[in-house]
């Protein structure tokens, strides 16, 4: 958001991070909890969770620079750093093995629910390649 050159930029990136916001902040609390985290704890990773968006808007407005390298640089950053936590953190743990939560809950995480996880991952990877081409059409 801090990288965006124009008005209709800005808006479009926060709504993108508006959209996604909950989803992240669900992921996160759904960790905490299973990992069985302290008050204290969840405290912490909460205050850190809500001062990442203005800590980084911060840092693109700072860095914001009229060389296309310096733009190119921060864009990969953040693009990594999604991708990074994509298929690491989400992705592996919900594609691996099952988790314990899961087993008594909901008769397992079976090989057909890890599936049908994948699948739904397929598409909203389609659905946002579409909103993308959309834009260039």
């Amino acid at each position: 958001l801090g990288l965006a050159c124009s008005l209709e930029s800005v808006r479009q990136l926060l709504v993108a991070i508006s959209a996604h916001k909950w989803a992240a902040a669900l992921a996160i609390g759904t960790r905490i909890l299973r990992a069985g985290a302290s008050v204290k704890q969840e405290l912490l990773v909460v205050a850190v969770f809500s001062l990442v968006t203005p800590i980084g808007i911060i840092i693109g407005t700072a860095a914001q620079s009229d060389d296309p390298w310096a733009n190119l640089v921060l864009n990969c950053l953040a693009a990594g750093t999604f991708l990074y936590v994509g298929t690491t953190e989400v992705v592996g743990d919900e594609l691996d093995s099952p988790h314990k939560d899961d087993t008594h809950s909901r008769g397992g995480d079976t090989r057909g629910r890890r599936m049908l996880k994948f699948l739904a991952m397929l598409v909203g990877v389609a659905v946002v390649a579409l909103a993308a081409l959309i834009n260039h059409v």
